[in-house]
């Protein structure tokens, strides 16, 4: 983990180097739209690096689980922001909330929060422009949560990989668009470190839906 760790910021650094390293020589000092573009992608290594470097310190948290402050909250309300929230950053997708219009959770309103930002961005990566990704919830035995896409799925192989860390199902993806791979470890963390289970099923060329079930 740590060699595939150090691979991924390896990566971005070298990107970094090579374009200071041109500025430098006064190679693009001439060329005013080149030396911006230059600068722009340093930006963009730099801010990829320092979403890497953040996931792998709330990861490194997390396996020490910490003591939590947990409190009952209103969970209809919580997803309703996530949806909207991803609605203005992807408006090209159909998104949908079925949910009760009373919904609560107890646990830690932040670290869920985080885990249906992570699995709704992860959808809409994975499924084209045009797409329906649809948030349910359900009262029971405990909550059930549940994020379902029309997107491209994954192959049957692949699926009981996913939530290792640093995995990403197509190798061809490149680290912009297909995140660093740490998003559903960092939910299955901290899903796990509220007593619960989160699960995928999904087929290719369907979709996928991703469960995750809270105890009450």
């Amino acid at each position: 983990f740590v060699a595939d760790a150090a691979h991924e910021l390896r990566t971005p650094l070298t990107a970094i180097g090579g374009s200071v390293e041109m500025l430098q020589l006064g190679a693009v000092d001439h060329q005013p739209e080149k030396r911006r573009r230059l600068l722009a992608s340093i930006g963009r290594e730099v801010d990829r690096m320092g979403r890497l470097v953040n996931d792998l310190l709330l990861l490194s948290r997390l396996d020490q689980r910490p003591s939590m402050q947990l409190e009952t909250f209103d969970l209809r309300a919580q997803l309703g922001e996530v949806v909207e929230q991803m609605r203005l950053v992807a408006p090209d997708y159909h998104w949908q909330l079925d949910a009760p219009l009373t919904l609560t959770a107890h646990g830690h309103p932040d670290q869920l929060h985080q885990v249906w930002l992570n699995l709704v961005s992860n959808a809409q990566q994975h499924t084209p422009a045009g797409g329906v990704i649809t948030v349910t919830a359900l009262n029971g035995n405990g909550v059930t949560v549940r994020i379902s896409d029309t997107g491209s799925g994954i192959p049957a192989d692949e699926v009981a990989h996913v939530w290792e860390r640093l995995y990403r199902v197509d190798k061809a993806r490149t680290r912009v668009a297909g995140g660093h791979g740490l998003g559903l470890a960092i939910v299955e963390s901290i899903v796990q470190g509220h007593g619960g289970t989160a699960a995928i099923t999904s087929e290719l060329g369907v979709g996928t839906t991703v469960t995750v079930q809270l105890p009450g």
